[in-house]
């Protein structure tokens, strides 16, 4: 809400340009999604005029696997960033459960945002008085719920669903949706969890 020409407010606000931010996900440089995501916020940031934003990428040790991850590593970063007085605010991924309580730590720190999974859960992870102040993504269930609806009105009678993260509940939620759709269409759903059936 600050004027960028003059860098003065008439209001008491926060000049954006000294805004810090930092997005802390479950990406794996091995997995391209991400990289759009980073792509996006560095976009967002240089529009905005941030002079200090950055995005972890993981890689953990010795795997170029895009679902080896480590919950632990996660949940550090997390706790690491809520802490650091240096920082203003956080986007954060909401991976699955085990991540809630330093979500909810965070939250009452600083200003956070989450994104991707978990909008069902959201919310609830705002603890009293906290600075959780919204989500960006989508109801995981209802977007298979869609896709299976399309599927079944194209004529698929039998689909599959591709889980390539064991142990995102985002992705199960997905492929329940669809599979309840396709239920629904007189259809069947065939859930692939790569690693486990071997494909990568």
């Amino acid at each position: 809400n600050c004027p960028l020409e003059t860098g003065q407010c008439d209001t008491p606000c926060m000049d954006g340009r000294r805004f810090k931010l930092r997005g802390v996900t479950h990406a794996h440089e091995a997995d391209p999604f991400w990289f759009v995501v980073k792509a996006g916020a560095e976009q967002a940031a240089n529009d905005l005029r941030l002079i200090d934003f950055e995005m972890d990428l993981f890689a953990p040790p010795e795997s170029s696997r895009s679902d080896a991850f480590s919950n632990e590593l996660f949940a550090q970063r997390v706790m690491e960033t809520a802490n650091n007085s240096d920082v203003d605010g956080l986007f954060v991924s909401i991976h699955g459960p085990h991540i809630h309580d330093e979500i909810k730590h965070a939250a009452s720190q600083k200003l956070v945002v989450t994104i991707n999974s978990g909008y069902d859960v959201s919310a609830s992870l705002n603890p009293e008085g906290g600075r959780l102040i919204g989500h960006v993504g989508q109801d995981e269930y209802q977007a298979g719920v869609g896709a299976g609806r399309i599927l079944s009105e194209a004529g698929a009678a039998h689909v599959v669903c591709i889980n390539h993260e064991l142990g995102n509940l985002g992705l199960d939620a997905r492929c329940d949706g669809a599979a309840a759709a396709m239920a629904d269409a007189g259809g069947r759903l065939t859930v692939v969890n790569l690693v486990v059936d071997g494909i990568v």
